[in-house]
């Protein structure tokens, strides 16, 4: 196999979104090293797993998606938003929600009721509230074995097929750095909760719930 073409295809791998499907293609039709075959083999499996995750993630998110949508139909902007929330914070905060979770909003030409608004903010935060509870419930009840084991397999079988590969312990350690296993903490900071706006009226959150 030509250098240009081992390459290509290693990128194409691990950049691609079609990693699965790319890497047998890579394993199955080429002399790959026991060292790179163990790093692409990792890095597929973190791939699906963090795909999967996020995939849920966006499942759990319509609720808050939705209560978003229902309070641009009742104010022409976020920044209409501002007499019902503590400070000009919060309608930074709000409208990167908008942007990240309900980009295309049918925003009014008009505003409605304030007594409207104020309530339809107050909904939008129990839904927030919802989502944070029942993601940190979904994200702690993911079984993290077959990733951790498939890590501590690399960073313990990594270097040593290296070393055998290029006859060399110092090439073999150089610029490698063991992949920490997965946790609870971690994969909360990977994917997190989202931030509370503070709403007129409604008890102060503590972080993000």
């Amino acid at each position: 196999m030509a250098d240009a073409d081992y390459e290509e295809l290693l990128q194409e791998v691990l950049g691609g979104t079609e990693h699965d499907e790319l890497f047998q293609r890579l394993i199955g039709h080429y002399d790959v090293p026991a060292y790179v075959r163990r790093g692409l083999r990792l890095e597929t499996t973190l791939r699906s797993f963090f795909a999967r995750l996020e995939r849920r993630r966006r499942e759990y998110l319509s609720g808050v998606t939705v209560a978003l949508r229902l309070v641009a139909r009742m104010v022409r902007s976020p920044q209409d938003l501002r007499p019902f929330l503590h400070d000009e914070r919060q309608v930074e905060l709000i409208s990167r929600l908008f942007e990240q979770f309900a980009p295309e909003a049918p925003w009014s030409d008009r505003c409605a009721k304030p007594a409207r608004v104020h309530r339809q903010l107050r909904e939008l935060v129990a839904s927030i509230r919802r989502f944070n509870r029942a993601w940190r419930r979904e994200l702690a009840a993911v079984d993290l074995t077959a990733v951790n084991e498939e890590i501590t397999r690399y960073n313990r079988f990594y270097p040593i097929e290296k070393e055998c590969a290029f006859r060399s312990s110092r090439l073999a350690t150089r610029g490698f750095e063991p992949v920490r296993e997965l946790t609870l903490d971690s994969l909360l900071n990977r994917f997190p909760p989202l931030p509370v706006p503070a709403v007129v009226g409604e008890p102060p959150s503590s972080g993000s719930r």
